[in-house]
């Protein structure tokens, strides 16, 4: 795996320590019903916003019916654990099937087997969306591009939606659920994340993978070098597919929806956070995913958020939308991937200043370098409440006013110091509420 060789030693074990400590709260916040909610759409956006940044963003392609394909994925998981249900039953009767797939909210434990039969409709579903995919790329990809590409692909997707919608064998206008769940346990949708993320970070390390970048940067050039540019955009267009409907399946265990739920609005949703993010980063789609879950499931049920937020999203977004057009149309992180270098250069020490050489009071300096020692010592206490809150607000007060300071050096060392208080914050505020919502079970 190229990848992997290429990774720093330090941002890989930072990688797998953050992937740890998700790995605990996911274990841990089966005791909560809101965080284990938040979570799973996290991972599960996630994996829908990479599948639609492959095309859009590494391919360079402009589709709107990526909401199509993940209804695939949920339709085709419904179905199989439908069947799969009615075959253990009769083999095996019903109370032990039921006791093997139906999750307890409170208290309750997955069958093992249950695991492995929803990791199995879920790869199944993920092949049948590709194949569909795979189906649709043939007819679109290699005749449009552009717009028109675009309005086909929302016209198929709103197929889907249609022919789901006024199927009663499909659940019809109120859709199709199934009894077995995995809403309180965000584990499984986290192995999920990471493998998707190995899949695709394999994938674009090779041959198909550049010839996809390729493609992006130019057609005729790509093709000139012996690139097939229409086997190219086809293979892209199935590999999202494959990830769309991993996407889609896994959202039938966690969360019920309707056919209308995967129409355009959904579409539109996800294109907003891959641009967001940054159009070919596929770190910067998961922020953006977080972000995105966050302000719908956890900003805008806050009691202190007005309602006009909660009950026009749609008004939010386009605004959002139209912000990162105008100050920053590259995204959050652009091209580019999240690394954890900029973290660990809060704690670099900066060139020493001599108070002499200042052109103007030395308060501005101690009060730099006081924000940085209590944006540290905030981080590493973030965990305890209050303490580490009020550490951290008093480095966002002496950092406010290091930032003031004539000297380049001054303002950069307050710069750091408000960082770190202000990510201080972020957690201090996130744990307590984890611990709020554990001690009232």
């Amino acid at each position: 795996m190229i990848w992997f060789k290429r990774m720093n030693k330090r941002n890989l074990i930072s990688t797998v320590v953050g992937v740890l400590v998700l790995t605990l709260i996911s274990v841990f916040s089966t005791k909560s019903f809101e965080l284990p909610k938040i979570l799973n759409l996290i991972f599960i956006y996630s994996i829908a916003a990479l599948a639609l940044n492959i095309v859009c963003g590494c391919l360079g392609e402009f589709v709107l019916g990526h909401g199509g394909f993940i209804l695939i994925g949920y339709t085709t998981a419904v179905l199989l654990m439908q069947q799969l249900s009615k075959l253990f039953t009769k083999s095996m009767g019903k109370v032990y099937f039921k006791e093997m797939l139906v999750y307890v909210v409170r208290g309750g434990e997955l069958h093992p087997m249950g695991y492995v039969f929803i990791i199995l409709t879920v790869i199944i579903a993920a092949l049948i969306t590709a194949v569909i995919g795979f189906v649709v790329g043939l007819i679109a990809l290699g005749r449009l591009k552009g717009d028109y590409l675009a309005i086909v692909t929302l016209g198929i997707s709103l197929i889907f939606v249609n022919i789901c919608k006024n199927f009663d064998k499909l659940g019809g206008g109120t859709g199709i659920s199934i009894t077995t769940t995995i809403s309180s346990t965000p584990l499984l949708n986290l192995g999920f994340l990471v493998a998707c993320l190995i899949l695709i970070l394999t994938f674009m390390g090779s041959r198909f993978g550049r010839n996809i970048l390729a493609c992006r940067d130019d057609n005729i050039a790509a093709e000139a070098c012996g690139v097939p540019v229409n086997k190219t955009k086809v293979i892209a267009f199935t590999f999202s597919s494959l990830l769309a409907g991993i996407g889609g399946a896994l959202l039938a265990f966690v969360q019920p929806q309707a056919p209308t739920a995967f129409g355009q609005d959904m579409s539109i949703l996800f294109l907003i956070i891959i641009v967001l993010g940054g159009l070919g980063s596929l770190t910067g789609s998961i922020i953006a995913a977080i972000l995105i879950v966050l302000y719908e499931n956890w900003f805008c049920v806050q009691s202190w958020v007005p309602d006009f937020f909660a009950n026009n999203p749609k008004i939010i977004y386009g605004i959002i939308l139209v912000l990162i057009m105008l100050f920053r149309s590259s995204g959050i992180l652009g091209k580019n991937e999240f690394t954890w270098n900029w973290f660990y250069k809060m704690f670099k020490k900066e060139k020493k200043v001599e108070v002499s050489q200042l052109n103007e009071s030395p308060v501005f300096y101690k009060f730099a370098k006081l924000s940085k020692i209590f944006g540290i010592i905030a981080l590493c206490l973030c965990y305890i409440p209050l303490i580490g809150e009020s550490l951290a607000v008093a480095g966002i007060v002496f950092g406010s006013i290091g930032k003031k300071s004539s000297n380049e050096t001054v303002r950069r060392v307050a710069s750091k110091g408000l960082t770190l208080s202000v990510i201080s914050v972020i957690i201090s505020y996130i744990v307590v509420d984890i611990l709020v919502i554990i001690l009232m079970q």
